[in-house]
């Protein structure tokens, strides 16, 4: 690995590294990201699934106590050597589909009102004018089609949320020992369990969580494909391009 290709990956966000079980997991937001740090976090004694909440897998302390730490607080020298040593898996999912999750997630469902009232203004403010200041300032009712069109014409600048997972993770740098498709999610990781999961007293509850419930996030079948019916084609180009996937 060279210095240049190092201080790239040194700066990753997304990749998480536990200690203990000399695993290396990089976990795009909006695939599955929050259900694999709660199994990691569980896997080393904290649980069960269940309680564990969006705080701690935010917490810098839980994380280091369950012997979590992210890649990019590191130093080079051993950053090189868990490279080398560790079990390395990366997550993937359809780009238009992590779009739809993003979208439904951040703007839709109402449960996230920081996002709404940040991300929700700034599209409203671009494509209703004739919105008064007070509605504009609550971000509600952001449509699909215009957040789409935000993404492509304003605002992509690297936000993790629909930012390139091979940006996230660099596949072309880091050597993977597997990467996981979110729609085949169960399969896919069958090899992780076996490996560096299941050896643990958790492995039971793992394969529970993991191969038969799956991801939380996971849309149902039918929800991504209507929500391109209202967009362009040159929207939808646009949106299978360089930037999102």
């Amino acid at each position: 690995m060279t210095d240049v290709e190092l201080k790239v990956i040194s700066k990753k966000l997304n990749t998480l590294v536990d200690k203990k079980h000399r695993l290396l997991a990089c976990l795009p937001p909006n695939a599955a990201c929050s259900t694999w740090q709660a199994i990691l976090l569980n896997n080393s004694g904290f649980g069960p699934m269940d309680n564990i909440t969006m705080q701690m897998l935010h917490n810098t302390d839980i994380l280091k106590r369950a012997g979590i730490v992210r890649l990019r607080a590191l130093d080079g020298e051993t950053i090189r050597s868990v490279l080398k040593t560790f079990y390395k898996f990366m997550i993937t999912r359809h780009p238009l589909e992590r779009l739809v999750s993003a979208y439904i997630d951040k703007l839709q469902s109402g449960s996230d009102t920081v996002w709404q009232k940040n991300l929700g203004k700034i599209i409203l403010h671009e494509t209703h004018k004739e919105l008064a200041p007070e509605t504009v300032n609550l971000g509600q009712g952001v449509l699909f089609q215009e957040f789409i069109w935000y993404i492509n014409e304003i605002g992509y600048h690297n936000e993790e949320h629909w930012a390139p997972i091979s940006e996230l993770c660099e596949p072309c740098i880091i050597d993977y020992d597997r990467i996981v498709k979110l729609e085949t999610h169960s399969h896919d990781t069958t090899d992780i369990i076996i490996k560096k999961l299941a050896p643990t007293s958790y492995g039971t509850g793992l394969r529970k969580n993991i191969v038969m419930g799956g991801p939380k996030t996971a849309l149902k079948s039918g929800q991504v494909v209507p929500m391109f019916h209202n967009l362009s084609s040159h929207q939808i180009i646009l949106s299978r391009g360089s930037k999102m996937i």
